[in-house]
């Protein structure tokens, strides 16, 4: 649920909600991005050079993310419904992986993914 959308700058702060064992690929971001936990826990993992980071957020939890960090992955998602806060200074794009090594999004997801020829 979005909050604000400035329709100059094209920032903007939403809720997200995701529920429990829900899981997502690797995604990258061109821009900074910012999360507040409301409520709910989540744990999240940031493929970094060397190794890959996890952190678990309670509520009040919050990171800043500079662009281009992968985030997410198989072993990220809520351990209960969990409710984000979140801000970016411009509209938010996002790239989907299968996969993060070395700090690297590996294999892009297409929406033809799983189609058959």
């Amino acid at each position: 649920m979005h909050l604000k959308k400035d329709p100059f700058t094209t920032a903007r702060t939403w809720y997200v909600t995701l529920g429990r064992g829900m899981t997502l690929p690797w995604e990258v971001h061109s821009m900074v991005e910012e999360g507040y936990v409301m409520e709910g826990d989540y744990t999240l993992a940031e493929c970094l050079p060397g190794r890959t980071v996890i952190g678990d957020y309670a509520p009040g939890g919050h990171f800043w993310r500079p662009s281009g960090i992968p985030h997410g992955g198989p072993e990220s998602g809520p351990r209960e419904a969990v409710v984000w806060l979140q801000r970016s200074t411009v509209a938010l794009d996002v790239t989907f992986y299968g996969e993060c090594a070395g700090g690297r999004a590996l294999a892009p997801v297409t929406a033809d993914a799983g189609r058959q020829p």
